[in-house]
C-alpha cells in the first residue's frame, strides 16, 4: 500500500508565490541572454555539419574497415548532436531572441523522421505541460511499456522488454507515429480517419530521411566507384554506414532520455483523485487555489505553452511568413501542414489539488515515505531544479 504524499502549493496565497519565483528566474534568465549563447549555438551547428560531411566521405572509401568504421561512428555522432542538443533545444524556443530562422523554434526542423510540428506538440506541450500525469504525458511508456502500477495492464506487457529493445534500435521511427496515438487506433479509441492527416504529414518527413540517407547517397557512392569497377560495393558500404550511424543515434537517444526520465524516485500524478483511497490523507484544497485554478485555466496568459507552429513572428518580420522546408512540390501537403500547425489545445482546468505518488517498479509494492515539505519549504533549492536542462 503506498503512501499518499502533497507536493505543490495548498493556497492560492502559495500559488501566487510560486508563480512569481517562477518569474523571477525567467526575467533573470532572459536578461542573461545574447551573444554568448549565440556563439554556443553556432558552434553546435559547425561540429553537426563538420562530422557529418567527415563521416560521409569516409564512408565513400567503401569496405575498407578503419575508414569505414571512423565513418559510421563520425555520422552517428552528427545525428546525436543534431537530434539531441541542437534540434531539441532549438525547437524548444530556446533560440528564438536571435531572430535567424536557422535557429527559431517555428522553422528549424532536423535530423530526424519526425516532422518537427509533430514533436513540438507531443514533447513541447504535451509532454512538458503534463510532466508525469497518467493518461496524460504519453512519454511516460511511450503507449507501449507498464512502468507503473498506476498503468493499466495490457496482453503486450509482459513482451515490454523485447518492446523495449525493438524502442531503442527504431527510435525515430517510434517518435515519429507518436502523437499519432497509434495504440489508440489499434484498440478502437480513436479512428485511422483522424489520425491520416498526421499520418500524411510524418509520411512526407519519412521518404525524405530513407531518399536521402538510402537512395541518393548510396548513388552517390556508386557514380564515385563506377571509374573502379566497384559501384555496388560502394553503394552498400555506404547504405550500411548510414544504416548504422542511425542506430547509434537511435540507441543513444533511447539511452539518455530513458535514464533521465523514468527514474526510481519520480512522482507520478494520478489518472484520478482517489481520495477515498485506504490509508491515504488528501487535504482539502483552499478554496481560493480553486478558482485561482479556474481562472487561469478560463484565460490562459503570454507564459502557455504555444501549440506547434504557433511561435510568434520573428521581430523584423512583421506579417511576412516564414519559409517551411519540406512543404514544396505538394499542395496536399501544404493544406495538412497547416492544419495541423493552427490546431489549438485548451489545457483542462484541474479542479483541486491532486496528489502525487512515489514511482515503485511495477509488480511491487510500494515503500511508504514520509510526508513531502510544502513548496514554501523547498523554495531555497528551486532555482537549481528550473534552471536544469529539460530533456
Amino acid at each position: 500500500m503506498s503512501t499518499r504524499i502533497h507536493i505543490g502549493p495548498r493556497t492560492a496565497e502559495e500559488l501566487k508565490a510560486f508563480e512569481r519565483e517562477l518569474d523571477a528566474i525567467g526575467e533573470e534568465t532572459r536578461r542573461t541572454l545574447g551573444e554568448k549563447d549565440a556563439r554556443y549555438i553556432r558552434r553546435i551547428q559547425r561540429i553537426v555539419r563538420v562530422t557529418e560531411v567527415l563521416g560521409r566521405a569516409l564512408l565513400m572509401f567503401g569496405w575498407f574497415p578503419p575508414t569505414w568504421i571512423l565513418g559510421a561512428g563520425l555520422l552517428g555522432v552528427s545525428k546525436i548532436i543534431d537530434n539531441m542538443e541542437l534540434g531539441h533545444n532549438v525547437m524548444h524556443g530556446q533560440f528564438n531572441f536571435m531572430n535567424d530562422p536557422q535557429f527559431h523554434g517555428d522553422t528549424f526542423d532536423w535530423d530526424n523522421t519526425c516532422p518537427k510540428e509533430e514533436w513540438r506538440h507531443s514533447h513541447n506541450y504535451v509532454h512538458h505541460t503534463f510532466t508525469n500525469v497518467i493518461g496524460k504525458d504519453r512519454d511516460f511508456g511511450y503507449g507501449m511499456l507498464r512502468l507503473s502500477n498506476d498503468l493499466r495492464w495490457s496482453w503486450l506487457h509482459p513482451f515490454q522488454l523485447l518492446l523495449t529493445m525493438l524502442l531503442a534500435a527504431y527510435f525515430q521511427w517510434f517518435v515519429a507515429i507518436h502523437d499519432m496515438q497509434m495504440d489508440k487506433v489499434v484498440i478502437g479509441r480513436r479512428k485511422w480517419s483522424d489520425v491520416r492527416p498526421q499520418w500524411l504529414l510524418v509520411r512526407a518527413k519519412m521518404w525524405k530521411i530513407v531518399k536521402r540517407d538510402y537512395v541518393v547517397w548510396p548513388l552517390v557512392a556508386a557514380l564515385v566507384g563506377l571509374p573502379f569497377g566497384a559501384s555496388v560495393d560502394m553503394a552498400l558500404a555506404v547504405l550500411a554506414g548510414n544504416a548504422v550511424g542511425n542506430l547509434i543515434r537511435n540507441i543513444w537517444a533511447w539511452a539518455i532520455i530513458f535514464c533521465g526520465h523514468f527514474r526510481r524516485d519520480l512522482h507520478l500524478q494520478p489518472r484520478v483523485d482517489r481520495r477515498r483511497d485506504q490509508g491515504s490523507v488528501v487535504p482539502a484544497p483552499d478554496p481560493g487555489l480553486e478558482q485561482h485554478q479556474r481562472q487561469q485555466a478560463a484565460a490562459p496568459d503570454e507564459r502557455q505553452p504555444v501549440a506547434p507552429g504557433r511561435a510568434p513572428p520573428l521581430p523584423g518580420h512583421p506579417g511576412q511568413p516564414l519559409h517551411r522546408d519540406g512543404a514544396q512540390g505538394s499542395g496536399r501537403l501544404q493544406q495538412v501542414r497547416g492544419a495541423l500547425q493552427h490546431r489549438r489545445f485548451h489545457p483542462a482546468a484541474v479542479d483541486g489539488v491532486q496528489a502525487h505518488r512515489t514511482l515503485q517498479p511495477a509488480g511491487r509494492h510500494a515503500k511508504s515515505r514520509a510526508p513531502g515539505s510544502r513548496a514554501s519549504d523547498a523554495a531555497p533549492g528551486l532555482r537549481q531544479v528550473v534552471s536544469q536542462k529539460a530533456l
